[in-house]
């Protein structure tokens, strides 16, 4: 516990944190685009941090490079060591203002525990899969307000949050009480769609139907 009141006392020390999930499992999803759409709201955000899990000490060397040539001074990059327990990583992740997505494969289940941290997800959407797993988490949780259609509204979404603290916590709120019924955390709708689509799939093989795409709905939670 004193290692998550640590960090979590340096976090609060600063007047605006913001996570990315470039190092929170795999270092190489913050790539220059990545890095580029980040620093900018880091630079232009007076007392403003960016956090990230702590990665190998090649990778930060690599970041810290980075940000010193955006002009951003190291102290401004934290590197938060791993927690054996899920529980306290996400108590430790609730003391973040803002999760800035990755560009242009997104997080995933960072994103999650983020979300379910209380932690708002900014993200942009992308032509891929992996570049619009951020919309689908952000739709299933009812906030489509922090999904940007290109990177400079994403960079100007950010700026925004930072300089209107109340826009911001009007969002977490909302996210918190989204929590409590949204699809995205509600597990047992989950199970019976997932059953659902297995019965459909099924007997459309009985019945000789090539495979197609459908979508399951009609289903309450």
């Amino acid at each position: 516990m004193r290692l998550i009141l640590e960090w979590v006392a340096r976090i609060l020390n600063a007047a605006w944190a913001v996570e990315i999930p470039a190092a929170s499992r795999y270092c190489r999803k913050a790539a220059p685009r990545t890095m580029r759409s980040t620093v900018g709201p880091v630079r232009a955000t007076e007392n403003s941090v960016l956090w990230l899990a702590q990665p190998n000490s090649a990778a930060q060397a690599n970041l810290k490079r980075e940000i010193a040539r955006a002009g951003i001074a190291d102290k401004r990059l934290i590197f938060a060591p791993r927690l054996e327990s899920f529980d306290d990583h996400l108590k430790r992740i609730a003391a973040a203002d803002l999760f800035l997505d990755t560009l242009p494969f997104n997080a995933h289940s960072t994103a999650i525990d983020a979300l379910s941290a209380g932690v708002p997800v900014l993200t942009c959407s992308g032509a891929t899969m992996v570049a619009r797993a951020g919309v689908s988490v952000l739709l299933a949780i009812g906030l489509p307000e922090l999904i940007a259609g290109t990177t400079q509204d994403y960079e100007d979404r950010a700026i925004g949050f930072a300089r209107d603290r109340s826009a911001l916590a009007t969002i977490r709120d909302k996210l918190l009480c989204n929590r409590t019924h949204a699809p995205l955390f509600d597990t047992d709708l989950f199970a019976r769609h997932f059953e659902a689509a297995l019965a459909e799939m099924h007997a459309r093989k009985l019945s000789g139907v090539p495979p197609r795409s459908f979508a399951v709905s009609g289903m309450q939670g």
